[in-house]
């Protein structure tokens, strides 16, 4: 483990293509982007809002979203995930990671896809992006908590290569994944 702070983490905004052609462009979050991430929360379902949370959440909690978007990049990361809506971009899907304070080479990670873009590929590029960004940062293992009965989940990360150790603790599924290059 390194004693040494981590670097700041640099991200050149990327765009990719979805099979129907859709533009969408991967960018780091920014603090102006608290009103998008409240209009990605109002996308969700209330499972898949359960499923990220681990909780029913029912409103939006504002100081919780300036917490989403004012992040010390030095230990975690947000990736955006956005489509141009016209009159602006629109944020439909996040991926983060949280460097674990005790071994900074771990991380916490968690992604979450707005229910009309769900099963298109994007959570799949976020998955992609944070984790070549983490292990651009020395991060070489993934943790999460996850819902034991969000198959789906767990289906996703199978299908993109990401095996991982999984124990039940306190009713949830703790699953740990060692990221390769």
């Amino acid at each position: 483990m390194s004693s040494e702070p981590p670097n700041r983490v640099a991200f050149e905004p990327i765009s990719r293509r979805l099979a129907d052609g859709t533009e969408v462009r991967l960018r780091l979050i920014d603090p102006d982007d608290g009103p998008l991430l409240v209009e990605l929360f109002y996308t969700l379902s209330p499972e898949s809002i359960y499923n990220r949370f681990l909780t029913p959440v029912h409103r939006v909690d504002h100081r919780h979203i300036k917490r989403l978007v004012d992040i010390d990049m030095c230990i975690q990361v947000a990736l955006v995930a956005c489509i141009d809506a016209g009159d602006h971009w629109r944020i439909v899907g996040v991926a983060r990671y949280h460097r674990n304070p005790e071994n900074m080479e771990e991380a916490e990670v968690a992604i979450i896809v707005g229910d009309p873009w769900q099963g298109r590929g994007i959570g799949g590029m976020l998955l992609q992006e944070i984790g070549n960004l983490a292990i651009s940062c020395g991060i070489n293992r993934f943790s999460s908590t996850v819902n034991p009965g969000n198959a789906k989940l767990l289906r996703f990360a199978e299908s993109y290569g990401y095996e991982s150790t999984k124990k039940y603790e306190d009713g949830l599924l703790k699953m740990e994944t060692e990221l390769r290059v």
